[in-house]
């Protein structure tokens, strides 16, 4: 019979880690109870110096998490583990939302490795964060087309949807002001 605890032990792992990275996104973004902010994941394989790196940034230590990132990615020759690096570094910057950086290490890990959803649906994080609502879809459907039925991506879409819904509502209800009788009748008055 083959012995199956250690990968309870890693899908325990997995569950409490996205726990926590929900967690650490409320205390870094703020998120209201509406949910107003997706949420990322990352993973990587085996490796010391990255499990090191990836509990600092469980702890919420970015610029820590990041100097071990960089370290190791001088040291690494493993493509994955290269785009999973940074993919990881892109996280490090979106905690901080430092955005151009996060951006380049998302489109990093994408051009190395492209076929990872996590890597579109953080880069597609940072477009929301940005307001790029439409790109944000477009990156998390691309995710969504990898095969991903992360419950993460489909709330992160469903956050996505509902912004461009709001922001297609506001545009509709906006008066054009600059053919609003009133408006102009204001413009042609004279102050005493």
């Amino acid at each position: 019979m083959t012995d199956i605890s250690p990968l309870k032990d890693h899908a325990k792992r997995q569950m409490s880690f996205s726990y926590v990275m929900g967690l650490l996104l409320v205390l870094v973004f703020g998120l209201s109870v509406n949910a107003s902010a997706a949420k990322f994941e990352l993973q990587l394989g085996s490796n010391s110096q990255l499990d090191k790196a990836r509990e600092s940034l469980l702890d919420g230590d970015a610029k820590n998490a990041r100097k071990m990132y960089l370290t190791a990615l001088r040291n690494e020759t493993s493509e994955r583990h290269i785009a999973l690096i940074h993919n990881d570094l892109c996280v490090t910057y979106i905690m901080d939302e430092t955005w151009g950086k996060a951006m380049t290490h998302c489109d990093s890990a994408i051009r190395i490795r492209g076929s990872n959803w996590r890597f579109y649906n953080n880069r597609a994080n940072i477009f929301l964060q940005t307001g790029k609502l439409r790109k944000a879809l477009q990156d998390y459907r691309k995710a969504e087309s990898l095969g991903s039925k992360s419950w993460i991506l489909q709330k992160n879409i469903a956050i996505a949807e509902m912004r461009i819904a709001m922001e297609n509502n506001n545009r509709s209800n906006q008066i054009d002001l600059d053919n609003d009788p009133v408006k102009n009748d204001y413009d042609n008055l004279t102050l005493s």
